[in-house]
């Protein structure tokens, strides 16, 4: 039995992806970290873009088609809710004009009706307003660095 070039190729070629896919998969697999051999604890990370303020860090991320912000400490720990509710706007690629909506407190983040379409390649103005609905900062947050999460 004599087996064809153009299917050798292809053979080899399906074996490589064989051999080669588990490992890629193992590697991207996160594990604990050993120090002097003992398990360190995982880097505590923010989830979404982040931005530093009086308090801490600002985390704000897209979820469901929703802005949601989420606050930390400096060692990028997640804390309450700071501050009342937040306004945010942002200019929508592909249509003209601004799109705004109101972050208000859903247990541990400021979380925003769904309304925010895709792609998202803009950037995110947040406004912090305290009780009284005054402004207490203003932050912009590029959402195209989510691209690279």
């Amino acid at each position: 039995m004599t087996l064809s070039g153009p299917f050798l190729k292809t053979l080899l070629m399906a074996a490589s992806i064989g051999m080669v896919v588990p490992v890629r998969a193992q590697s991207a697999r996160p594990g604990p970290r050993q120090v002097h051999g003992q398990d360190a604890e995982e880097e505590a990370q923010v989830v979404g873009v982040e931005r530093a303020w009086a308090g801490g860090i600002l985390g704000l991320a897209i979820e469901g088609n929703a802005f949601v912000l989420r606050f930390y400490d400096a060692d990028k720990k997640p804390v309450p809710v700071a501050v009342a509710r937040a306004a945010v706007r942002w200019d929508p690629v592909g249509r003209s004009g601004t799109d705004r909506t109101v972050m208000n407190p859903v247990g541990d983040s400021l979380r925003s009706p769904s309304v925010v379409r895709p792609p998202h390649l803009f950037i995110a103005w947040v406004t912090l307003l305290n009780e009284e609905g005054k402004a207490i900062g203003i932050h912009a947050f590029d959402m195209r660095e989510l691209r690279g999460k």
